[in-house]
């Protein structure tokens, strides 16, 4: 006989089975996510995949994600919002030096403290980064108005999985980079070491379940949690969060939650969202022919997209307000 005691707590409930007392915890489910993001501490991490180190490990458990809003848009990758306790390293970590990973190119629940900078030297070799914590990412030209590669046979190949990016990514050369589960505070992406003029060329960077978060600044400095500058060609973003600290919109330096120039980008089930008062007057820009938004979430406050002219403006499809669930079309 199984008897339930439902009003011993609030969310707890018990089972006497056999003369046994069970404790179980019950679970919520949340509704729409918050369009701000915490910048507190972290919260421990997930508890290992089966095909990872013994059981001995010391490893805490991560709490869940903020669930998917009911209203989720079809075609989605998951709907789980990434934030800081579902990106980043799972694992305990030990220090790694810089020089050690250069030649060795991998990085395993450790620590790199400092600047990781890939050169044209590196062009050609892959470089793996799991359940690890790095200061800073840069892919760095030798200088100069164009490209350091033009092909994708010659760019160095980086690939990260659960890794924390605290003081962020800059990119001023293109790589084949592929992140996924991962936290940059910040980043700029470009395919040159100067701003002007714009050039094009591959740019195969696929990102997905990341999270980048910017912080407010004021005039004359110009933030946002991601830049991309240049053309670059193929970006892939998939259910990204780029999160913009808020902060007064007079004489706030914030132009968007992104600032993106590309060409043939998609940006699928990403969330663009304000953490605190919004500090622009506009989500997003979105530069280039062939972009595409979709079945994304937007914050509310400002303008959706600043208003580029027709055959620069990204084509958006299926996008809501995080907070109506209401489908928009900016």
């Amino acid at each position: 006989m199984r008897a339930f005691i439902d009003d011993a707590d609030y969310g707890t409930t018990f089972i006497i089975d056999n003369a046994s007392l069970i404790k179980v915890n019950s679970t919520t489910t949340a509704t729409n996510p918050p369009a701000t993001q915490p910048v507190t501490t972290r919260p421990p991490a997930t508890n290992p995949p089966a095909t990872n180190p013994p059981a001995t490990q010391p490893v805490t458990t991560r709490p869940p994600a903020t669930n998917p809003p009911a209203t989720q848009p079809p075609g989605t990758n998951s709907g789980v919002q990434p934030t800081r306790a579902n990106t980043g390293p799972r694992y305990p970590m030990t220090n790694l030096s810089v020089d050690e990973f250069f030649r060795t190119g991998t990085c395993n629940r450790q620590k790199i403290s400092g600047k990781v900078e890939f050169t044209p030297a590196m062009r050609g070799r892959t470089f793996n980064l799991t359940d690890c914590e790095v200061t800073q990412l840069v892919v760095y030209t030798t200088g100069g108005n164009q490209p350091a590669h033009t092909s994708t046979s010659e760019m160095v190949t980086i690939n990260l999985d659960y890794v924390d990016v605290p003081s962020g990514l800059y990119a001023m050369a293109a790589s084949i980079f592929n992140a996924d589960h991962s936290y940059f505070g910040g980043g700029q992406i470009g395919l040159k070491d100067v701003w002007g003029p714009f050039v094009t060329q591959p740019a195969p960077y696929d990102i997905r379940n990341s999270l980048f978060y910017g912080k407010y600044a004021t005039q004359p400095t110009h933030t946002e949690a991601l830049h991309v500058a240049d053309y670059g060609v193929g970006n892939k973003f998939t259910n990204v969060a780029f999160v913009q600290q808020g902060g007064p919109l007079a004489n706030s330096g914030v132009t968007a939650t992104i600032n993106y120039h590309g060409t043939n980008a998609v940006f699928d089930g990403c969330w663009f969202l304000w953490d605190g008062p919004t500090p622009a007057y506009y989500a997003v820009y979105i530069d280039g022919p062939g972009n595409v938004v979709k079945n994304s979430w937007f914050g509310s406050g400002a303008g959706y997209a600043y208003p580029y002219p027709s055959g620069k403006q990204a084509i958006f499809i299926n996008n809501r307000n995080v907070d109506t669930g209401q489908l928009i079309n900016p």
